[in-house]
């Protein structure tokens, strides 16, 4: 089944030792790039997500930290 050419003599077909690692391998490959692509996903918008709240809370900090200096008296 491996060999795409319809050719009816066993000598040029591949063996079905190979037919299987072939299949196994490319199995195996897809796995672990849907494996790499939900974990890059995943990975992308957790730190998306947390990265925006993250520069929200720095802003709000250093707003407050502005905020306080105004309000300090001048020397």
């Amino acid at each position: 089944m491996c060999n795409p050419t319809i050719d009816t003599s066993l000598s040029s077909s591949p063996p079905p030792a190979l037919c299987a690692c072939v299949r196994a391998c490319v199995r195996a490959c897809v796995c672990v790039c849907v494996c790499v692509c939900v974990c890059v996903c995943v990975c992308v918008c957790v730190y998306s997500h947390y990265g925006i709240m993250f520069v929200y809370v720095f802003m709000l900090l250093n707003m407050g930290h502005l905020h306080n200096k105004k309000s300090l008296p001048a020397y």
